[in-house]
């Protein structure tokens, strides 16, 4: 896959994109794949590519999941709760086939900092195994602008 993707956690709609920031800073593709007015509102006045993180973590905080296509890895990237992200992304897996048995996948927690990497069938059965398997991971986003963002979003 080299695609990226919106994908609703809560909802599981999703949408092709071709840039996160600044398609979910139109404000109908907003309405569509399910984030609420006030977020919606707080992207408006930004600038997509000057305040990609902020848009990017706001959008998650609404229980979006960020899905980055670069052929190997496929990367999920969320700050819902993984009891709600993994089975969302079980689920977008299954629908879109963008993902094969070798596929290497990455789910990057970003509330926590942590993630795994793991194949299709680590995402079948029991989550436990996966969840033991999250470790600390190093993010591409500033920490003190992560930081801020995710403090001004609870």
């Amino acid at each position: 896959m080299k695609d990226g993707y919106w994908l609703n956690g809560i909802t599981g709609e999703y949408a092709l994109i071709d840039e996160h920031a600044r398609w979910i800073s139109d404000p109908a593709q907003a309405r569509r794949i399910g984030l609420p007015e006030e977020l919606s509102a707080r992207i408006q006045p930004r600038h997509w590519h000057r305040d990609r993180v902020p848009i990017l973590l706001t959008a998650m905080a609404a229980g979006l999941i960020r899905v980055r296509g670069h052929v190997d890895p496929i990367t999920f990237e969320f700050t819902l709760l993984w009891e709600q992200a993994v089975p969302a992304i079980r689920r977008f897996l299954a629908v879109t086939e963008c993902a094969g048995e070798q596929s290497r996948l990455q789910l990057h927690d970003l509330r926590h900092r942590v993630g795994v990497s793991c194949r299709l069938a680590d995402l079948e059965g029991p989550l436990e195994p996966l969840l033991e398997r999250f470790t600390a991971i190093a993010l591409n986003y500033p920490e003190a602008e992560l930081e801020n963002t995710l403090e001004e979003l609870r």
